[in-house]
């Protein structure tokens, strides 16, 4: 433990995949009623394109066959009661074993999207890179800015 009374804990770590059918993106629905991408937290000390497999199996029942990076996001996280961190979101494009065979696992409730409903994805910082329409490895990394 830390007795700095400044000590903040490093970023928040977060892997998501991006799964395409025809012009629709795969959202779940979480426990809040957010909409939000497949994946999730990475734990202390587990790999990404781990954490990214564990929670999608976890989540949609799926196994993946084939990741490409795309980008990291950098966003703000509120974490309590007006404080706030910083939050790493790592996406990648995801392919499926069996892409027609998604199933929930409750709380979350898959939804095939297009571009309107991607307005409504949390965290914002994602529906944002989104939205611009430069989302791939050629653009890499996506700051916050305070």
């Amino acid at each position: 433990m830390n007795n700095n009374a400044s000590y903040r804990p490093g970023p928040r770590v977060a892997a998501y995949a991006l799964i395409g059918r025809d012009e629709e993106i795969l959202f779940l629905t979480d426990e809040t009623g957010a909409l939000v991408l497949p994946g999730g937290p990475v734990r202390d000390g587990e790999p990404v394109e781990r954490a990214l497999h564990r929670t999608l199996r976890d989540q949609i029942g799926t196994t993946i066959t084939g990741l490409d990076f795309c980008c990291v996001i950098e966003h703000e996280v509120e974490s309590g009661q007006h404080d706030y961190s910083t939050g790493l979101a790592f996406l990648f494009d995801a392919t499926l074993a069996e892409n027609d065979d998604i199933t929930g696992h409750q709380p979350y409730a898959p939804h095939w999207c297009g571009e309107p409903e991607a307005a409504l994805l949390r965290p914002s910082a994602i529906a944002d890179v989104i939205a611009d329409g430069r989302l791939s490895a050629d653009f890499p990394w996506r700051a916050w800015k305070p």
